[in-house]
């Protein structure tokens, strides 16, 4: 999913842009979907290639 069509603050898009993301593996969208921006913890068994580290790091 492209990072314009997340539904998400413009902050946090600007902060995704900044670290080079223009689009979210499928993992990655639902991360954010369930609240990974906000500060949220999660456990998550994604594989190698899905976003591990973008997940990981994401609070912004």
């Amino acid at each position: 999913m492209l990072i314009d069509e997340l539904d998400i603050p413009q902050w946090a898009k600007d902060a995704l842009r900044e670290r080079g993301y223009e689009s979210l593996y499928p993992p990655q969208e639902e991360a954010v979907r369930r609240g990974v921006l906000g500060g949220r913890s999660l456990v998550a068994g994604l594989r190698e290639g899905e976003g591990v580290l973008a997940v990981r790091g994401a609070r912004v």
